[in-house]
């Protein structure tokens, strides 16, 4: 998956407390940081499946041929963890629809990315949908804290626009 033109994706992992009682019960002989490239990946996350909390916090660090690396759970890719904020940055991809004015062809691209069986909660606070362009819409969806936001643009009703999610 090419995640060259990524949009980034910010969500809870565990409360703030939580992340205190997972250093306790941190397995013995298991490190509490480990590095990809320039990310740190603080416990309870591992690179090791053995040493992470739970099989969602399990990463990998991939190297490609050129040395660059890239941390990925299953979903995408990891930009940056925070155990004191209880978030991580997730890259995902962005969706797009094309008309091509030439051929009378549109071409599709839609995104989607599904945490549902990931122990992540989508963070209504620091998540935003941006359209660009007319007669087109985006939309965000959480069942586990209630995300619902959309936002269509018609070509003589708005601009481009960006919305965040309610409070």
């Amino acid at each position: 998956m090419d995640w060259s033109s990524g949009l980034l994706l910010i969500i809870s992992c565990l409360p703030a407390a939580a992340w205190v009682l997972a250093a306790a019960a941190r397995s013995p002989g298991c490190p509490t940081m480990a590095r990809c490239g320039a990310i740190d990946v603080p416990y309870p996350f591992s690179l090791d499946p053995q040493c992470a909390i739970h099989a969602g916090f399990w990463l990998n660090c991939s190297t490609a041929a050129d040395g660059a690396t890239t941390l990925l759970d299953k979903n995408s890719e990891v930009t940056k963890i925070s155990v004191e904020d209880g978030k991580a940055w997730f890259k995902t991809p962005i969706s797009r629809q094309c008309y091509d004015s030439t051929s009378g062809d549109m071409f599709y691209n839609n995104a989607w990315v599904n945490y549902t069986t990931e122990p992540y909660v989508l963070s209504a606070d620091d998540n935003k949908i941006i359209v660009l362009g007319c007669n087109s819409m985006a939309y965000m969806l959480s069942d586990s804290v209630s995300i619902r936001l959309s936002v269509l643009c018609l070509c003589t009703t708005c601009p481009n626009q960006t919305r965040s999610a309610p409070s």
